[in-house]
């Protein structure tokens, strides 16, 4: 899984099943996802639906921030 944030910081790493990560930005973040049955996502709180099936590649997925 890749994370940029909106002044460029990008995290890139394998996650292992079970373990949770968390970005924190003022901004959009832009996701690409290596397989997307595979992750469960929330955004502020609010989990977001699958986004794919196991397997699937999700590239430039761009997920705004809760700013007013």
């Amino acid at each position: 899984m890749r994370v940029r944030t909106e002044d460029g910081r990008t995290s890139e790493e394998t996650i292992p099943a079970n373990e949770i990560r968390e970005w924190i930005s003022n901004g959009p973040f832009v996701i690409t996802i290596g397989n997307a049955g595979g992750v469960s996502l929330e955004l502020n709180g609010r989990p977001i639906p699958r986004l794919g099936a196991s397997g699937s590649v999700i590239t430039r997925l761009v997920l705004p921030s809760d700013n007013p």
